[in-house]
């Protein structure tokens, strides 16, 4: 399955920008052409292809400038190349030498060549799934370093509260040991002045209860 792959195959021969597209096209594939090596790299960067096809032997830039300068760009540097030339013997060493990651000598089988093509997108799907998940884990890593952050924030400004607040609470103590405890302190976190007013709320409640008796009996 091609998946709508797309192509980029230069040669500055027409015929066989026409042999190759007819290969390919049946395939599923999206094909973009070149007719030169300069085309071959703006098209690279605009049309931004899954693949390349080139051809070695062109004029003024040839097809091993051309793949040593998409090696050398960052959005271009794991695109998948395959050479193509009539040459074989050191034609392939020097291919290999500029970045290419295969080579067809021509006449190609087209079989072979609808094989290599498979291989070689198969590898750059693997490549930009892996890709996909490094930015997304990239993305996690992120994120929770920030909530880290906000709850280390939170953790000294609470910190910060307390120490704050102690002093005060302190100072609320001593304020009612002061005054031995007794519902004269008023203050709300003095736990012994609220116990002290319940005591004698409680006193006073028992006395005018036996007041209330011993009247009671004596009429």
């Amino acid at each position: 399955m091609s998946g709508g792959a797309k192509i980029l195959v230069v040669d500055d021969v027409p015929e066989n920008l026409r042999l190759l597209e007819a290969v390919l096209a049946p395939h599923g594939y999206d094909i973009v052409l070149a007719g030169d090596g300069r085309a071959a790299l703006e098209l690279a960067e605009s049309a931004k292809p899954d693949l390349v096809l080139l051809d070695v032997v062109m004029p003024r830039l040839d097809g091993y400038a051309v793949c040593r300068r998409l090696r050398e760009r960052e959005e271009t540097a794991v695109l998948p190349v395959i050479m193509l030339t009539a040459s074989v013997g050191p034609e392939k060493t020097k291919a290999i030498e500029a970045g290419a990651d295969d080579f067809i000598p021509k006449p190609f089988n087209h079989h072979e060549l609808l094989t290599r093509v498979r291989s070689l997108l198969r590898i750059k799907r693997y490549h930009d799934t892996i890709k996909v998940q490094a930015a997304e884990l990239l993305e996690l890593n992120r994120t929770l370093e920030e909530r880290v952050r906000t709850q280390v924030e939170e953790l000294e400004r609470l910190r910060r509260l307390r120490r704050f607040l102690s002093p005060q609470l302190a100072a609320t103590n001593r304020s009612c040991a002061a005054t031995g405890g007794s519902s004269r302190c008023s203050s709300p976190t003095c736990a012994a002045g609220q116990a002290s007013s319940t005591l004698s709320s409680r006193r006073s409640s028992c006395v005018c209860s036996a007041s209330s008796t011993a009247r009671s009996a004596v009429s």
